[in-house]
């Protein structure tokens, strides 16, 4: 059988695949998903599995617990989006614990996008997680489980994927390939609008307390810093930031608040 022969096959039944993946879509991240989407997802996470290089550093030893969690948490954002949006990069390389990067980060972007200045500063940065190109995703292993047993807004591992699906049209910029019958103008307006809020609220010590500031450091940053929150604080995002909350809804075609308010319940999914 040639590699990725089983991908032009059609996918195992609901019945065979979902309890692969139980102990997973029982975690709180995933409350609310119906059967067939619970499905499939889990097919997005089989290929995700399957395409992607596992690496663990300095002795951490990668398991088959630790992949599916990844793969399926890294599969939601893209539950309704192209299957093949992470298919321009093969790796996840794993850490046992947070990791120095040397990391040039801008303070914001040019004029044309939100408004800012093209300011790099370049420094030795403790990171948890870190999107790198084309190239593979790094993760600390003990926070990326960690993000998975709560919702509190903070996923490294839906952070680092949002960065991903941001750099598709070439830079993390906070401004992704939008899809057909979304506004270019709308999203500029409304990120803008919104970024330049947050980074007052900031200032002024006035920030939710649910939002972090890391999310006032760039448009990248807060493109990542709130698409992770979209899914695990919905109602928090949708509260104190409708018109964001709902270009995240037209970007990534779903909407997590309308999900957990539904009928259908995680259970539903056994």
């Amino acid at each position: 059988m040639k590699l990725f022969d089983w991908l032009r096959r059609p996918p195992p039944p609901p019945e065979i695949l979902l309890p692969q993946w139980q102990a997973v879509l029982d975690l709180p991240l995933f409350a609310g998903l119906n059967r067939d989407d619970a499905w499939r997802l889990c097919v997005l996470g089989e290929r995700f599995l399957s395409r992607k290089q596992w690496v663990g550093t300095e002795g951490l030893l990668v398991t088959d617990a630790m992949r599916r969690l990844l793969a399926l948490t890294a599969s939601l954002p893209i539950l309704n989006l192209n299957e093949d949006s992470f298919d321009d990069w093969r790796g996840v390389i794993l850490y046992p614990a947070p990791f120095v990067v040397r990391d040039a980060r801008p303070e914001m972007l040019s004029v044309t996008q939100w408004g800012g200045v093209g300011v790099v500063h370049e420094e030795d940065q403790i990171q948890l997680g870190q999107a790198r190109g084309d190239g593979p995703i790094l993760l600390s292993w003990p926070d990326a489980e960690r993000a998975s047993q709560q919702l509190d807004g903070f996923n490294v591992i839906l952070h680092e994927i949002a960065h991903k699906l941001d750099m598709l049209n070439g830079v993390a910029d906070g401004f992704p390939p939008l899809h057909r019958g979304m506004q270019r103008l709308r999203w500029t307006e409304v990120w803008q609008a919104n970024y330049r809020l947050m980074r007052w609220q900031a200032r002024m010590g006035q920030l939710p307390h649910w939002l972090d500031a890391y999310a006032c450091s760039s448009p990248a940053e807060c493109f990542a810093v709130l698409s992770e929150t979209f899914f695990e604080l919905p109602f928090a995002v949708a509260t104190d930031y409708p018109a964001l909350y709902q270009q995240l809804v037209l970007f990534y075609r779903q909407d997590p608040r309308a999900r957990l308010m539904g009928p259908h319940r995680a259970e539903s999914t056994a």
